[in-house]
């Protein structure tokens, strides 16, 4: 059952189901009403830092794709349009006066590797300055890139240390950006909250089941067959709520809520 793409589709788009709720919703309401700091994407002018959530075997299995193959074939792989939507709001960003600096956590433990080359050249080639890139080796592991992100902004003395902004609030600190996918967005979010950083959501990498009881049975069939993609998906769904349940239990998330929490900034 964990393995075909109909059950897979259906449990993870279920999960996903209030993040893209509140997308819509927000927009909705703020077509004709908000104020510009409500309207999404307004508030990105006080963007302190873009955080992208990966893992650098993403990037390590299209290299090898290409060695294999070609010198001249592209390499795309799952992280590309999570750093090429980065890039997007980083120019959003900068058109509201902010600086902010671009955090990918999917970077390689060697400095100059081929798989951090390839994060740099996207987002540099997508206008984002070289400078204003850090590579991170945490991966999706959110407490790490929480705590890292917090060095580097503390650092940059951007914001105020935790015991300060613990007790002074931080409702006009900053914002970080995080870019994650959708299944592990409320929890990458709310994580960052509770360490006191304020946070702007933008989840990627929707999964919307594709099962519809108006097409004939042929073109349903692939959905029905077993397959790697959707035992991957059902294990990644697992995984998310086992690590959501962890978090909890390890004071990291103000409550165990596995689907999304309204207040969170997007």
């Amino acid at each position: 059952l964990a393995s075909i793409p109909l059950s897979a589709q259906w449990l993870v788009s279920g999960a996903e189901r209030s993040v893209r709720n509140a997308f819509i919703e927000r927009s909705t309401i703020c077509e004709d009403t908000c104020r510009i700091d409500q309207v999404p994407g307004g508030n990105l002018g006080e963007a302190a830092a873009i955080v992208v959530l990966g893992e650098s075997s993403d990037i390590d299995k299209a290299l090898n794709v290409a060695a294999e193959t070609s010198d001249e074939v592209s390499i795309n792989t799952v992280l590309a349009p999570r750093l090429i939507y980065a890039a997007s709001l980083y120019d959003q960003a900068r058109r509201r006066n902010a600086n902010p600096i671009v955090v990918v956590t999917a970077g390689a433990s060697e400095t100059n590797s081929d798989e951090n080359n390839v994060i740099r050249d996207i987002l540099s080639n997508n206008n984002v300055p070289l400078e204003n890139i850090r590579i991170e080796t945490t991966g999706l592991n959110v407490r790490s890139t929480g705590v890292a992100v917090e060095k580097l902004l503390e650092s940059r003395q951007v914001i105020a240390p935790n015991n300060t902004r613990q007790a002074e609030g931080v409702k006009d600190d900053p914002r970080v950006v995080l870019v994650a996918p959708a299944l592990v967005i409320s929890r990458a979010a709310l994580s960052f909250e509770k360490m006191n950083l304020q946070v702007i959501a933008k989840p990627t990498d929707f999964n919307t089941a594709r099962f519809s009881f108006g097409n004939s049975l042929l073109a349903q069939l692939p959905e029905l067959l077993p397959s790697v993609d959707a035992l991957q998906l059902t294990t990644k769904y697992w995984n998310e709520l086992l690590t959501s349940f962890y978090y909890f239990l390890r004071g990291w998330l103000p409550n165990f809520n596995f689907g999304w929490d309204p207040s969170i900034e997007i």
